[in-house]
């Protein structure tokens, strides 16, 4: 005769009895920062000291022009400012509870409680709301060399916090390239000149970005024709399409119109910035 299993079916959070000993079922919560493993940070500007009012890593940003940070083996060390970080938008609901936590370099960690649109301090970190942009931030407090940082929904405590688990460097690369995208200095990228002289280029990224971001001005060599044309600081609006941006320059070379060509970028890339 058929023996079958009649313990009724597990439900999110239950405690599973085995062998005498519970072993919990509950997930850990998400982590609602990006780009939050200083150890291994994303750092799409390559640069290893930032001074500010600038974007340092990538969806950080100090405020301040006393402002620096310095991108370390031990960390980020923040000095003459806090940094910032606007949560990802829909993430946070101002008026909800949650919890900032953050690990110094020398073990310490700080963690506070509390309403976005409230504002919370702590030692080290702080949440807050700002109302004009209608977005929720976290900082940290400058003079500390920050390991990771961790933003969850709920209320913990020091000894409550779950477990800070990176998320992986490909994944939060993934997401930072949604907010901020760049062309490496001397690479090469094809396009299509106009009748009237104007450039559109195509450029493949991995990430489709979450608005049309705004390009930098381009600098290099446009090569179209037969002709070698400077490209000196020639502002430029990029669009998403399909799996890359489609990059447009008036030039206004009307000698290289209706031709291809391709442009060879100079010492600065093109950035393409969606930040918040």
């Amino acid at each position: 005769m058929a023996i079958f299993n009649t313990v009724p079916p597990l439900k999110a959070g239950s405690g599973i009895q085995f062998d005498g000993e519970s072993i919990s079922t509950r997930a850990t919560p998400r982590n609602l920062l990006d780009n939050s493993n200083f150890l291994q940070p994303v750092n799409q500007r390559l640069q290893t000291t930032y001074k500010g009012p600038v974007y340092t890593i990538d969806r950080w940003r100090l405020w301040q022009a006393a402002g620096a940070v310095n991108v370390t083996d031990l960390g980020i060390a923040v000095s003459g400012d806090r940094l910032f970080s606007y949560v990802g938008l829909g993430l946070v609901d101002e008026d909800g509870l949650y919890t900032l936590a953050a690990k110094t370099s020398d073990g310490a960690l700080d963690v506070v409680a509390g309403v976005p649109r409230s504002g919370v301090a702590g030692a080290k970190c702080h949440i807050g709301y700002d109302a004009n942009a209608d977005k929720a931030w976290v900082a940290l407090e400058g003079g500390h060399t920050y390991v990771w940082a961790a933003l969850y929904e709920g209320v913990y405590t020091a000894e409550t916090l779950p477990e800070y688990q990176p998320k992986g460097y490909s994944a939060e690369l993934q997401e930072c390239m949604r907010y901020f995208s760049c062309i490496r200095a001397w690479r090469a990228v094809q396009g299509d000149i106009g009748w009237d002289g104007s450039t559109v280029f195509f450029a493949r990224i991995p990430t489709i970005m979450r608005i049309n971001p705004t390009a930098s001005n381009i600098k290099g060599t446009l090569y179209a024709n037969g002709s070698a044309i400077n490209i000196d600081e020639v502002p430029a609006e990029a669009i998403n399409s399909g799996d890359g941006l489609q990059i447009r320059m008036t030039t206004k070379h009307t000698e290289v119109a209706r031709h291809a060509g391709f442009l060879e970028l100079g010492n600065v890339g093109i950035n393409f910035s969606a930040d918040l």
